[in-house]
């Protein structure tokens, strides 16, 4: 099998803030240096975040800073790091590992809505067991610096509305069965854990949810009837009571390739997602699909 923190339709899982971008020191033609995409998902800041030579997946944004953190894989030794790069007037600077993390083995970083968590992936290996259990675990902001490492729960892929519910990836029932869940981030522990219903989770995997700030809707990754081959990305809106059934993003942005780990920019101007063809690289669309889909 391979790494857990990679893919889960294919061999397993991989392991919002509200506020605008200053738009000083960027042109209209311009997004933290990059051209903006269209309707139909392009690759982000090729040669310098999605590279030929290593797979990188799982992307988050300050709003605040200007810098974005995503995850880099190496082949050889198999090594996953958070990496970082900040936009400044020459644009993105080269990503550099992040400093405030020294272990390695860590992914999908997420950062809360406002920017006092900093949400990651990890594993707990048992090499007497010979068992891998994905983590999440948290920093959080003290002082102006962030804190140790903490643990938070077992599952994957975590993110955070301005209500402080967080949205995970539960595998208590195993990987091949994973779910979306809710829980309450409260006191530096989760209350109130919530699996979703059948209304999201169906028979199928689900996994990878990014809630909005407003916690009016979820975007995750499943593998469903009406996809367009591997896993594809879904929006599920809330209603006063429940969620509406997801909808599939359509075809500007999944494939018949793997797309997973959602991520809408602090601004909500654009969808971030990791496409895996021969290798996983991360991807960037208009979000404004994201408002054609949703009920009126």
């Amino acid at each position: 099998m391979k790494n857990y923190f990679y893919t889960l339709s294919l061999v397993g899982i991989i392991f919002f803030s509200s506020g605008c971008f200053s738009e000083k020191n960027e042109s209209k033609e311009s997004y933290l240096g990059q051209k903006p995409p269209g309707l139909k998902a392009e690759i982000f800041a090729p040669d310098i975040v999605s590279t030929d030579e290593n797979d990188e997946y799982g992307f988050t944004l300050s709003a605040k800073t200007k810098e974005l953190y995503f995850t880099r894989k190496f082949k050889n030794p198999r090594r996953d790091f958070i990496f970082s790069s900040k936009f400044t007037t020459k644009g993105l600077n080269i990503p550099e590992k992040v400093g405030f993390i020294k272990d390695d083995n860590i992914a999908e970083p997420m950062l809360s809505p406002n920017e006092d968590l900093f949400i990651f992936g990890k594993r707990l290996q048992d090499t007497i067991l010979n068992t891998i259990t994905p983590q999440v675990w948290y920093m959080k902001k003290e002082a102006a610096k962030w804190s140790k490492p903490r643990y938070l729960l077992d599952g994957m892929y975590a993110s955070m509305d301005r209500d402080d519910n967080i949205y995970y990836t539960d595998i208590s029932d195993g990987i091949q069965k994973s779910k979306i869940a809710r829980a309450k981030f409260e006191n530096n522990s989760i209350h109130e854990t919530e699996v979703f219903s059948e209304s999201i989770n169906s028979q199928y995997q689900s996994a990878h949810p990014f809630v909005s700030t407003k916690g009016d809707f979820i975007i995750f990754d499943s593998e469903r009837l009406d996809g367009f081959g591997s896993s594809d990305l879904y929006i599920s809106f809330r209603k006063e009571i429940g969620w509406y059934t997801p909808q599939n993003l359509g075809e500007g942005i999944n494939t018949e390739n793997y797309e997973a780990l959602p991520y809408l920019s602090p601004d909500g101007k654009y969808l971030f997602f990791t496409r895996v063809i021969d290798q996983g690289d991360i991807y960037w669309i208009d979000a404004k699909i994201i408002e054609e889909l949703r009920p009126k």
